[in-house]
């Protein structure tokens, strides 16, 4: 939290005012990346591109975001935040499911 606050110019105080716990403050930070990221790929399948520069389109999106990461988000969240990462586990699990079903089922249309 005092690395949040010296980065953002702000007391630990400020940030509390908007968030009551830290699970609130990774919970909504989670969210909020993964809305970023899901936005991304959706607009990504509008497009409506070769099913296969589609999918590799998405997983450059994808790794674009996590390039800048030293250690696993993923470890970290299901270490210390296990609730949150149970529910953002879920949503990529679902969201993936979609997008990889309507991928593989436009590749057989299309004779890819």
């Amino acid at each position: 939290m005092d690395d949040i606050a010296s980065a953002l110019g702000i007391s630990k105080k400020t940030i509390y005012t908007h968030f009551k716990t830290k699970n609130e403050l990774v919970d909504a930070t989670t969210m909020t990346l993964f809305e970023v990221i899901s936005e991304e790929i959706n607009h990504i399948c509008d497009l409506e591109k070769n099913p296969i520069e589609e999918i590799y389109d998405i997983k450059q999106t994808i790794m674009g975001h996590l390039k800048n990461e030293k250690s696993s988000p993923q470890y970290q969240l299901q270490k210390y935040y296990p609730k949150t990462y149970n529910t953002l586990k879920q949503k990529q699990y679902d969201m993936m499911q979609s997008c990889v079903h309507h991928n593989l089922a436009k590749g057989v249309e299309l004779g890819v």
